[in-house]
């Protein structure tokens, strides 16, 4: 499967979420490298789909641990 425009959107709005409500560091989250990617930023792990769905799964984690310390 190819790159799916509606996973990134739910992507970057779940960045924008966790780093409270800034996009811009949403942005710089989603170029920068991240161990928990093994040092690739997580939109370079985007394509393919399935790419897309960790990072995905990542921040709907994330956004569970936020909510619920």
């Amino acid at each position: 499967m190819d790159f799916n425009p509606h996973i990134m959107r739910d992507i970057f709005d779940k960045a924008a979420v966790l780093h409270g409500g800034d996009h811009d560091k949403a942005s710089e989250w989603m170029t920068t490298p991240n161990a928990d990617f093994n040092g690739y930023a997580p939109l370079n792990i985007c394509k393919p789909y399935e790419g897309a769905v960790k990072v995905d799964q990542y921040l709907t984690h994330k956004l569970a641990q936020k909510r619920n310390p």
